[in-house]
């Protein structure tokens, strides 16, 4: 039996299937973007952490491989004014982690652990004429909103749940993207506390249905036809698939990363907000074990992000085993997951 295709997203986005990877940022590719795309899905370039330079090379890249559709996300985040004493106490509440034993926030370059802003980013988008942009952990302002609209862009707004997308509406949002607690990577919400206001990808569907009016696509641990079908059955416009293709051999991820997860267990991802500052499901690798263990207060994101990165340059760059040492985002269904080409896995999803 074939998916029927909602009408509404594929309509809206220049797509053929209701399907859209959700950002990754571990994992990511150019060719696993452009793959998806050029399958009948929407890829999505994880663009918050990049320079508009770097931004513009990686759209340039993409379009390269593929004339259809694809998006950019990007992320709301502030600088945060910060005591030394707080770097000082973050650093100690790692000890053990990495390479934290030999920070001093003397020798950190604090002042430059900030995103770019986000309106140089938006303002290569326009400039490259990006289909889509999804915005996580927040809603931008007004005018960066009027100026996506003058320009044609479609908005995906991202939402843990209804209250956030009801605030989204208000904002002129075109397309919701809802996350759902089982769902890899840093959790989105941006009212209240991220766990206590998580619900499953089929709870969202249900409210959805009762207070939305635009077309909403839904995130959780999707990575066949049956969990596909399931949220299409019960009304979802969409499905956002994240692990599933970040398993794929287009990705980014490396062959030990894809056989931990593939060999692992359902019990093998855990909650932390240590690798970033925001609360996300990951995989148990060793680092976020080590990370886990800390009870204390981490920096907000995304300076605990930098410090992070900080404690474990040495391991990335030289370290036998880099794999242990940065979060590797992964749903709850990830050991569930195949090693499939993005090819198979979209057939697998819709035929």
């Amino acid at each position: 039996m074939t998916i029927k295709k909602p009408a509404k997203l594929p309509q809206l986005l220049g797509i053929e299937y209701p399907i859209v990877q959700v950002p990754l940022y571990h994992g990511d590719s150019t060719e696993l973007v452009a793959s998806i795309s050029n399958e009948g899905g929407l890829g999505m370039i994880a663009g918050g952490l990049l320079t508009p330079e770097a931004l513009q090379h990686e759209i340039e890249a993409v379009r390269a491989l593929t004339e259809k559709p694809f998006g950019v996300n990007l992320l709301i985040a502030n600088k945060h004014e910060l005591a030394e004493s707080r770097y000082q106490a973050a650093i100690k509440a790692i000890e053990g982690f990495a390479g934290a034993a030999q920070l001093e926030v003397d020798a950190l370059n604090t002042e430059a652990w900030e995103l770019s802003p986000i309106e140089d980013l938006i303002d290569i988008l326009i400039e490259m004429e990006v289909a889509v942009v999804s915005f996580s952990f927040g809603i931008p302002d007004e005018t960066n909103i009027a100026l996506l609209k003058d320009a044609g862009i479609k908005i995906m707004g991202h939402s843990t749940h209804m209250v956030e997308a009801l605030l989204w509406e208000e904002s002129g949002v075109d397309i919701h993207l809802l996350q759902g607690s089982e769902s890899g990577g840093m959790r989105g919400t941006f009212i209240g506390d991220p766990q206590q206001h998580s619900f499953s990808a089929s709870t969202l569907v249900t409210q959805a249905n009762q207070v939305l009016e635009q077309p909403f696509i839904v995130s959780g641990g999707v990575y066949n036809k049956s969990s596909f079908a399931s949220l299409i059955i019960q009304g979802a416009d969409g499905v956002g698939i994240g692990t599933a293709f970040m398993l794929t051999p287009e990705s980014g991820l490396t062959e030990i990363e894809a056989d931990k997860i593939l060999s692992g267990n359902e019990y093998d991802t855990i909650l932390t907000a240590h690798w970033t500052g925001i609360m996300g499901r990951c995989f148990s690798n060793q680092g976020a074990q080590v990370l886990n263990r800390v009870k204390k207060t981490t920096l907000p994101f995304p300076e605990q992000l930098f410090l992070i990165h900080a404690a474990t340059i040495d391991e990335l760059e030289s370290g036998s085993e880099s794999e242990e040492f940065q979060p590797i985002w992964a749903s709850v269904n990830a050991p569930f997951c195949q090693r499939l080409s993005v090819g198979a896995l979209m057939a697998s999803l819709v035929n």
